[in-house]
């Protein structure tokens, strides 16, 4: 008869935490996409669904990050690169305190591929 306490007691445990883990995962994925940087790159997000914000120039995209950050329904910022280069530095210090929304920085439409150096990325990040 202790043996089935037990059991049922660790069951209701990791029932408890399955369901925990299940909320966190719906709210995730019902999050929403937000778009930053220019009126072409917002455009092309926009016409897909994705929440655009056009901005004018870096300091301008910095604010509306800094301003999103506190938006609990927004999960992902899709950024221009072309508007997010000046301000990497910053957007890294925004990534380490808060791990959502989560920051990507994608090139512009038309421009060139660059290399990334993803050690140089990692050094930075864990402030080496």
């Amino acid at each position: 008869r202790q043996i089935r306490n037990k059991e049922t007691y660790i069951f209701n445990i990791i029932e408890t935490e399955l369901d925990k883990i299940k909320s966190k995962c719906f709210l995730i994925l019902n999050m929403k996409i937000l778009a930053v940087g220019n009126k072409v790159f917002t455009t092309c997000f926009m016409l897909s669904g994705v929440i655009g914000k056009e901005v004018n120039d870096s300091n301008d995209a910095l604010n509306t990050v800094k301003q999103i950050t506190k938006d609990d329904e927004i999960g992902l910022i899709l950024m221009s690169e072309d508007v997010s280069k000046d301000i990497r530095e910053e957007l890294t210090e925004i990534r380490n305190k808060n791990p959502i929304p989560l920051i990507y920085e994608i090139p512009p439409p038309g421009s060139k591929v660059e290399k990334v150096e993803y050690r140089d990325l990692i050094k930075q990040l864990l402030k080496m």
